[in-house]
């Protein structure tokens, strides 16, 4: 009897609660049925997002606005159409549909479960209801699958039963966004085989016009290493080896404008763009050449020929000690490194008295840093057509203008050292090693206690185009030298005379003399395309176009003025007039 009373009991429970389901789908029915009515009240609908892309789970945000006199006391989300009028035939392809939690004094049926599409939310009594003016905030969440613009469908009834309908706008995109890379500045293209410039700039532009609805561009990203080898940039294959061999995505860089790449060697770039609605484009990768070496430029004047013809290298040199190294030539300038424990101090200085000691410095001092006494490069250069000296430590420039067309007996360069007990023993030395001039070797400069240095002879043809020194300087520093005696090395050009002219033999009435000019790109990564540019003129004037090959135009060279020549790799020039000539390449 007792157990039979429980089982009384569950049956009416659940004749109970199929009662309010009845009634529910009963009274969702009733409303469904009624004929569509002028609607009494208006009001606003705005959803978010209104752009999305394909396959994503979207939870949607629904805000509706009474704007009439009547008051609102139901919404409905609708994902599809059903009688009576309530006809929508834009509503996106998905799946996953599902309503959202009811706001505060709501209640939601979800009707899909008595086979009606739509999310029912009605408010529980007056209190809740939407006056003139209120706003209410409902969602839903979808997972759209088709790219277009679509329609979802929301309708508001006011307590009178009539009702309004709205679609809100949203548009799908499911196709990523295309970047594309160029270059903005010197470059060259043969073959899938790129080289740039170290001024050049890479370009990357990105546009999301590729499908038929497009959010547009939110970022573009990028990351670039140095290839351990070339085979990269002269295979695309290769190249293309390397697409998924990329750093993570967190790594890259976000490109902001177009940046250079100023190191010389084989680069690989990959870049991708993401567009607004997070679709990603796949991984793009670029092989490439810098390309930084300038070319090569090579005079060579034939015979018949006397005086200073440009020619290579140097006439000689030997070793010396002391200042017996300068002998009784004129210190017409010098360069001085002089260090402390710290950096070199330098400067460049001009002999303009008969006095040993009668020089003054030409330009501020400036310092180079010192490493822990590892080797620093140095280079002392002039330049006779424009007198420019140019001294440089490590990066550290230093530069002043002596006269032009000038030449020199001789060179010296010259370490200083000294080894001294005063209040404390102290080694001072310095190490000139790797030491070049004009390409030449003239061996390694060791101070051992004292001055030492080298004398390099030059005839004026090896200075037709100046001297250039090279070489590294090490300071060999001992704990007590700063209080005795301060290591050193100098570069002094001797003996000013003016630069001999170089003779060759016009074609008036001989065979003249060819002057050949070749352009070389030499290694590592030569690009090529070399081309040889050159002015003539005569007696000072300008006389290029009769030395230029018929039908080649006269082009202006950046940098360089007036108009000149540009040849292929090689030209070959014989002067016709018996008179100065200038040979400007």
């Amino acid at each position: 009897m007792f157990g039979k009373t429980k089982i009384s009991n569950k049956s009416m429970v659940a004749l109970k609660l199929s009662l309010v389901a009845f009634s529910v789908v009963a009274l969702a029915i009733s409303l469904s049925l009624v004929s569509p009515v002028l609607a009494a009240h208006t009001s606003s609908v705005t959803i978010t997002p209104d752009w999305l892309k394909c396959e994503d789970e979207v939870t949607f945000t629904v805000v509706v606005t009474n704007n009439g006199p009547d008051k609102v006391r139901e919404v409905r989300l609708l994902n599809g159409s059903y009688g009576g009028g309530h006809v929508y035939t834009n509503i996106p392809p998905h799946t996953n549909y599902q309503c959202g939690v009811a706001p505060e004094g709501w209640v939601l049926i979800d009707q899909h479960l008595y086979g009606f599409p739509y999310c029912q939310y009605q408010s529980k009594n007056e209190t809740y209801f939407l006056k003139s003016g209120d706003s209410e905030t409902f969602t839903f969440s979808a997972k759209v699958t088709d790219e277009c613009d679509h329609n979802w469908a929301v309708e508001t009834y006011d307590i009178h039963l009539a009702w309004d309908s709205h679609e809100p706008p949203i548009t799908v995109d499911c196709t990523p966004p295309e970047t594309t890379k160029t270059f903005d500045g010197p470059q060259k293209i043969v073959d899938s085989v790129e080289w740039i410039d170290g001024v050049t700039k890479v370009v990357l532009t990105a546009t999301d016009s590729i499908g038929p609805h497009d959010a547009g561009i939110d970022g573009t990203y990028y990351y670039n290493q140095l290839s351990c080898g070339d085979d990269p940039c002269w295979s695309t294959s290769v190249c293309e080896e390397y697409k998924y061999k990329h750093p993570p995505l967190g790594e890259f860089t976000e490109y902001i404008e177009p940046f250079p790449k100023d190191e010389e060697s084989c680069h690989v770039l990959w870049y991708y763009s993401v567009d607004k609605v997070g679709n990603v484009e796949k991984i793009n990768i670029n092989c490439f050449f810098v390309d930084k070496t300038p070319p090569e430029m090579t005079k060579e004047i034939g015979d018949p020929n006397y005086g200073a013809c440009p020619e290579d290298g140097i006439d000689d040199y030997e070793e010396c000690t002391g200042w017996d190294c300068l002998g009784d030539g004129t210190k017409d300038f010098f360069t001085t490194g002089r260090a402390d424990d710290t950096n070199w101090d330098l400067w460049i200085w001009e002999h303009i008295g008969p006095g040993d000691n009668d020089n003054e410095p030409r330009d501020q001092d400036e310092y180079a840093w010192v490493n822990d006494g590892d080797p620093v490069p140095f280079t002392v250069s002039y330049d006779p057509a424009t007198g420019l000296v140019t001294y440089d430590v490590d990066g550290t420039t230093l530069t002043w203008t002596y006269d032009i067309g000038k030449a020199f007996d001789y060179l010296v360069i010259m370490a200083k050292g000294k080894h001294v007990c005063k209040t404390a023993c102290a080694e001072c030395d310095t190490e000139l090693t790797n030491v070049e001039v004009n390409g030449i070797s003239v061996g390694d400069i060791i101070t051992s206690g004292n001055y030492k240095g080298v004398i390099v002879y030059l005839t004026d043809g090896q200075q037709a185009n100046g001297f250039t020194v090279t070489g590294e300087a090490k300071l060999d520093w001992d704990s007590a030298c700063k209080q005795q005696e301060i290591p050193a090395f100098h570069v002094f050009a001797m003996n000013t005379h003016d630069l001999e002219d170089c003779w060759v033999r016009d074609d008036t009435y001989m065979k003249g003399t060819p002057i050949t000019l070749t352009c070389t790109d030499p290694q590592p990564h030569p690009s090529g395309d070399e081309e040889v540019c050159y002015k003539v003129s005569l007696d000072d004037s300008d006389y290029t176009e009769p030395y230029c090959p018929e039908k080649l135009e006269l082009i202006e060279q950046e940098g360089h003025e007036g108009e000149w020549c540009c040849l292929d790799s090689s030209a070959q020039i014989v002067f016709h007039e018996d008179t100065l000539h200038d040979l400007d390449v």
